[in-house]
C-alpha cells in the first residue's frame, strides 16, 4: 500500500511540473569571478587537447581514426582569437569561401554544425571541461543544415507571445531576447563569411566558436533547450555556414 501511495505521489509531482521545467545537474556553484577564471582556464586546456579532422570536425584524437600516421591539427595551432568578451573563435585555414557572403547583424543563417555545452570543473588539481551535453548536431544527426535556431535569433512572435502571457505567468525573463539567445555566438559568427551551398552539399567545417558561460546564459534564467539547466555552461560550436541572406519580415 505504501508503494502504491508513493508511486501516486511521484506521478502527481511529475505531471504538476510546468511544461518547460527541467532538471539541473548537481555541482558546486561558483561566484562569478571564479566561474570566469575556471571558464578561461578550461578553454585554454581545451585548445591544447582538442583537434580537428581533415574535414574540420572536432575530435579528441591526435591522429586520424583510420590512419595513425596522419596527425590531426590541434586547435591551439590554428590561430585562436580571443574577443574582449572571452569568446574564442577559430577560422580553419583553407576552409573559408573564396567569394563568401559577408554577414549582416540580423541575417538569416543556415549551417551545418556540431554544438555542445560543457562545464568548467576542477579535477585532480586541473581545471578543464566536463559534463558534456549535446546541444545540436546536424553532422551526426539528420545531415540537413540548421535554419536560424532560436539560440541565434528568437522570432519576434515568440517574444510577443511571452509578453501576452506575462500578465498571468509573471515571468519577465521570458519576454527578453537574452532568455533564448547566446550572445557570444552572435558576436563571433559575424567574423565569418557564408558559402552559398545547397542542403545536399557535403560539409567541410570552416570554423569553431567557444563561448564562455558569461557570454552564454551565465547564471540567468533561460529557455529549456536540452532538458537540463545550462547555467555556468560554456558552449562549443563547430560549423560551416551554408547560406545567409537578409532577414525578411516573415523571418523576423
Amino acid at each position: 500500500m505504501k508503494k502504491i501511495l508513493f508511486c501516486f505521489l511521484w506521478v502527481t509531482l511529475l505531471f504538476s511540473c510546468k511544461e518547460d521545467d527541467y532538471f539541473a545537474p548537481t555541482y558546486p556553484i561558483l561566484d562569478q569571478a571564479k566561474q570566469n577564471d575556471y571558464d578561461d582556464k578550461a578553454i585554454k586546456n581545451y585548445l591544447e587537447n582538442t583537434y580537428i579532422t581533415d574535414r574540420g570536425k572536432i575530435t579528441s584524437s591526435k591522429t586520424d581514426v583510420n590512419n595513425d600516421e596522419i596527425e590531426n591539427r590541434k586547435l591551439a595551432d590554428l590561430n585562436p582569437i580571443t574577443l574582449p568578451s572571452g569568446v574564442v573563435y577559430i577560422m580553419i585555414p583553407d576552409a573559408q569561401p573564396e567569394d563568401g557572403i559577408t554577414l549582416g547583424a540580423d541575417d538569416y543563417l543556415s549551417f551545418q554544425q556540431v554544438g555542445f555545452a560543457m562545464r568548467a570543473v576542477e579535477t585532480d588539481g586541473e581545471i578543464k571541461f566536463a559534463n558534456e551535453v549535446s546541444f545540436n548536431n546536424t553532422i551526426d544527426g539528420s545531415g540537413i543544415p540548421l535554419n536560424d535556431p532560436m539560440w541565434y535569433h528568437v522570432p519576434q512572435s515568440v517574444l510577443d507571445k511571452a509578453k501576452e502571457n506575462n500578465s498571468t505567468e509573471g515571468d519577465e525573463a521570458r519576454t527578453q531576447r537574452s532568455y533564448y539567445e547566446i550572445e557570444g555566438f552572435q558576436e563571433a559568427i559575424l567574423k565569418f563569411k557564408s558559402f552559398d551551398l545547397p542542403n545536399e552539399a557535403n560539409y567541410n567545417m570552416q570554423g569553431i566558436i567557444i563561448v564562455p558561460s558569461r557570454a552564454a546564459f551565465g547564471k540567468d534564467p533561460h529557455y529549456n533547450y536540452v532538458g537540463i539547466g545550462l547555467n555556468d555552461f560554456s558552449f562549443v560550436f563547430n560549423f560551416q555556414l551554408y547560406r545567409a541572406h537578409p532577414r525578411t519580415e516573415a523571418e523576423k
